[in-house]
């Protein structure tokens, strides 16, 4: 960073701690804008529900903060009323609340920690919660990937990756894919890991890709619970599970581990059996839901890095829980309220008060 860029920061920083309601409403207008500069575009270019307009989306956008696919899709807010629409928490309404730990709790927002992949999996390794062999390119010597890449199949992904964007497998016997892969890291830094294979009861709904489970915890100072989850599956040549790389998901009971209702896709679209595998997903339970749950927590608490995390996780043939990456801004539009059309955003407030003391009002 830049002495220039520093001192904008720092300032940024000030401002944020001295007037916070001024900070917060700077923001809610910054996301306001930034979404009414694609409305239009976005809006006349889906499919437009009856019923649905133009005019009632921008209210929506200005109360609630929700985008054209949120408003159209994930929530339909075009069918609710106003005090069901209050109920969901979209995905600029969840930049909010990271924005007020930002204020209110800045020694429990390492930003940095969960934004950049190596230091994450660094931290998780040291702590027992990645087993699989990585490494960070720019770390590591030619030799060093090369001998990863050929003794067991990979998954690459860039180093500033996100949805799943950018991320491929490569085969230990590909040697022309390998070749590719050292030719493009030497400009193009990137994680590499070791496959890992998921077990049979959540791979038989799609083998060709990992699915995982997305589990959200609320932790402060040794108090921490789970939030929400969602089960994640791939489709079709997918290797990876992510909605945006055409994935489906479906919602959690957090205490039961059983999925409630069916999958959800991309533009609204429902799956009570998955499309590739014909294998019923709704009332599906999940292996081992207390362990996971429990270790969720665990790592929330060891590594205290946010007080919000969704940890991307599998349950591996062994019985062990591998997680795959952390994230430090989850949402929950995609597994947690669109999947059901029932919204978070009390649970949320609540859940946040009786974990931290603080009330959210946002």
């Amino acid at each position: 960073m830049s002495f220039i860029n520093q001192i904008i920061y720092a300032s940024k920083m000030v401002y944020m701690h001295i007037f916070p309601s001024l900070y917060l409403k700077y923001k809610r207008q910054m996301y306001i804008n930034r979404l009414q500069t694609v409305a239009k575009s976005c809006f006349f270019k889906a499919e437009i529900p009856e019923g649905a307009s133009f005019d009632d989306y921008q209210n929506a956008l200005v109360k609630h903060l929700v985008s054209v696919n949120e408003y159209l899709y994930n929530y339909e807010f075009w069918n609710k009323s106003e005090v069901t629409r209050s109920e969901f928490i979209s995905q600029y309404s969840t930049y909010m609340v990271y924005n007020w730990f930002r204020i209110y709790f800045p020694t429990y927002h390492n930003w940095k920690l969960f934004d950049y992949k190596e230091l994450a999996l660094s931290r998780l390794t040291e702590v027992g919660l990645i087993k699989r062999r990585w490494l960070y390119t720019p770390h590591a010597t030619n030799e060093q990937i090369s001998e990863l890449l050929h003794s067991t199949d990979c998954i690459v992904k860039p180093h500033n990756a996100t949805h799943g964007e950018g991320v491929y497998k490569v085969k230990h016997d590909d040697e022309q894919a390998i070749a590719a892969v050292l030719k493009q890291v030497k400009s193009s830094p990137a994680v590499i890991e070791e496959c890992v294979t998921g077990c049979d009861e959540l791979q038989q709904f799609h083998p060709g890709s990992l699915n995982t489970l997305r589990v959200v915890t609320i932790a402060y100072e040794g108090q921490g619970e789970v939030f929400g989850a969602c089960f994640r599956m791939g489709r079709g040549d997918s290797v990876i599970d992510n909605s945006h790389g055409g994935g489906i998901v479906a919602t959690i009971n957090v205490d039961t581990g059983c999925i409630e209702g069916d999958a959800y896709g991309d533009n609204g679209r429902y799956f009570h059996e998955h499309p590739d595998t014909g294998i019923v997903i709704n009332g599906f339970q999940i292996p081992q839901w207390d362990k996971i749950k429990q270790t969720c927590i665990d790592a929330a608490n060891a590594i205290r890095g946010s007080i919000i995390v969704g940890w991307d996780l599998t349950l591996t043939a062994d019985g062990n829980v591998e997680f795959i990456e952390a994230n430090n801004t989850p949402d929950f539009d995609g597994g947690m309220q669109a999947p059901l059309k029932k919204g978070v955003k009390r649970q949320l407030t609540d859940t946040i008060y009786r974990v931290t003391g603080k009330r959210y009002h946002g």
